[in-house]
């Protein structure tokens, strides 16, 4: 099931109390369907989280959140700004990342990527210091099996590069064979494998902190 979708907005459809310009609405927007009974994430409401019995998936799923945001470059999700939403299903908080927009830099396209530093992960937030301890931390069966799963993903992302551009919508006025060339530019093994390298020395970093 698709949960993000392009989507026209009517004019009426708009709250006056929004405080965003209606000219915003005029191009074809990107919608997310709505999620009932979600929480947004905060350091106020990141110990309910604790509370779930099993917390294997929900562990797995912050950890890979923290390294795709360093593979894409996204630096609006961090301890001050969590970007996501919670909401518990068959007993289990289920995690839901949001806006993002300040992937690639922050949409810079126009020059090379720069990694994520320390603080701008969410290694670095209090909900981390929380999940993890450092003895699952340092097994490196465990982090060898997290890197063979993501680069799988993170291919699958590089060979439907062209699918995906191809279906930005015409208003935006995009080029989508330059943006298609900028990604696979971006997207390369080697970004993968420095952001790995980079991902392990924030970990490392994260454990000596708590040592």
């Amino acid at each position: 099931m698709r949960r993000f979708e392009f989507i026209e907005i009517l004019e009426e459809h708009i709250p006056l109390d929004l405080g965003i310009s209606k000219n915003h609405f005029k191009s074809t927007c990107f919608g997310s369907k709505k999620i009932n009974d979600t929480v947004i994430l905060s350091k106020l409401t990141e110990d309910v989280l604790l509370k779930s019995k099993g917390k294997k998936a929900l562990k797995e799923d912050f950890f890979k959140i923290a390294f795709f945001d360093m593979l894409f470059a996204n630096e609006d999700r961090h301890l001050n700004n969590y970007n996501l939403l919670f909401t518990l299903v068959q007993n289990e908080y289920v995690l839901y990342p949001i806006d993002h927009e300040a992937c690639f830099n922050h949409q810079n396209l126009n020059r090379p990527l720069v990694v994520l530093t320390y603080e701008e992960t969410l290694v670095y937030s209090t909900l981390f210091n929380k999940l993890f301890n450092n003895i699952e931390l340092s097994d490196k069966d465990i982090l060898a099996q997290r890197k063979e799963k993501y680069y799988l993903c993170y291919r699958k992302c590089v060979e439907r590069i062209e699918e995906i551009v191809s279906n930005t919508p015409r208003s935006w006025s995009i080029s989508n064979d330059q943006i298609s060339k900028d990604l696979r530019i971006f997207l390369s093994d080697d970004w993968f494998e420095s952001c790995w390298k980079e991902f392990l020395i924030y970990i490392q970093l994260f454990i000596s902190n708590t040592q």
